[in-house]
């Protein structure tokens, strides 16, 4: 992470796996263990980014919505930001999610709540691993160990904090994750579909997706 803007620390969960034999048993068992560490995330100070890009579309015109409540990119440290849809599975994702109905881009306090609970995954730590949040083992809840065979912790919390401090920042209260610039991607005409309204069969086309570009 660059030395140009200010950091802060959060808390994330990070999952590991490690394979153990209990005290009391014989046989290694596998465990999925979710600890929680400090990271430094960029927050930087409301004069240390500006806003690069601002997204439209003709829905929005339609529905008169003033260029504030539009998409803004943020250029902050020599790279481009994105805010950070609910729908996001994972933040170095090239392809862009609006927010769904009246949900709102994630802010800055959703975000540290969503890195330190471990939901949404959107650092992807768990899915490279084909993990279940919910039988996650809390590290001061494993149990007392006569075997310690192996595990990957260091790796998993190296790659926890790497992927946080290159792809996340905090800036005035929002969310943003690093992407590149905004590109229109127009679907090739096979992708037409047809669909059905009142009885009748009309070709539809299902538009251009936004893709955010090249991401960490």
């Amino acid at each position: 992470m660059s030395d140009q803007v200010n950091t802060k620390l959060v808390e994330v969960l990070v999952p590991w796996r490690a394979e153990l034999i209990p005290r009391g048993c014989r046989n290694l068992r596998p465990v999925c263990v979710g600890e929680t560490i400090h990271v430094a995330i960029r927050a930087p100070a409301p004069d240390e980014a500006r806003i690069a890009f601002r997204i439209s579309c003709k829905y929005l015109r339609q529905k008169n919505i003033p260029p504030g409540g539009r998409t803004q990119v943020v250029h902050c440290d020599g790279a481009l930001w994105w805010p950070i849809s609910p729908s996001t599975e994972d933040v170095r994702s090239p392809d862009y999610r609006s927010p769904v109905n009246e949900d709102k881009y994630i802010d800055a306090l959703r975000l540290e709540r969503c890195l330190a609970l471990g939901t949404h995954d959107l650092l992807a730590l768990r899915s490279d691993q084909a993990m279940d949040h919910e039988f996650l083992v809390p590290f001061h809840k494993l149990p007392i160990v006569r075997v310690w065979k192996e595990d990957n912790r260091i790796q998993n919390s190296a790659l926890a904090q790497r992927r946080v401090s290159e792809n996340l920042m905090i800036w005035k209260g929002q969310a943003y994750a690093r992407a590149g610039e905004p590109t229109y991607v127009q679907p090739p005409p096979e992708q037409w579909r047809f669909q059905r309204w009142g009885g009748k069969r009309r070709r539809r086309s299902f538009g251009r997706s936004l893709h955010r570009g090249n991401s960490v």
